[in-house]
């Protein structure tokens, strides 16, 4: 379906990200052709999902096993994912939310 391909289009550029062999530059344009609300729909189900296989001490299927992730960073990011899903109906410019959102992604890395 459209849905999950979109959603696993998230998962991937997330985890891209996350492993360095991308920028932030490269997964925002992989990703701007998503509407944005879905979008960030979306970016909050992959956080959401991380911060509850991590609590639980499990691996996530579509991440590196090297990668460790902060606890309140995640927590932090699916807030902010949900805060820009509200303001993605407004004039606000999606492509500078997405970016900041991204880098503040590659950077809780731990």
């Amino acid at each position: 379906s459209p849905e999950l391909d979109a959603y696993a289009k998230v998962r991937e550029a997330l985890a891209t990200l996350l492993a360095r062999p991308a920028s932030v530059s490269m997964v925002s344009s992989q990703l701007d052709g998503l509407e944005p609300e879905e979008l960030w729909r979306w970016i909050s189900m992959c956080t959401s999902e991380m911060v509850k296989t991590q609590m639980a001490h499990q691996p996530l299927n579509w991440l590196q096993k090297n990668v460790a992730l902060c606890d309140k960073t995640l927590l932090q990011l699916q807030k902010q994912a949900d805060i820009n899903r509200q303001l993605s109906a407004t004039p606000v410019r999606g492509d500078l939310l997405l970016q900041d959102w991204l880098i503040k992604w590659a950077e809780q890395a731990v």
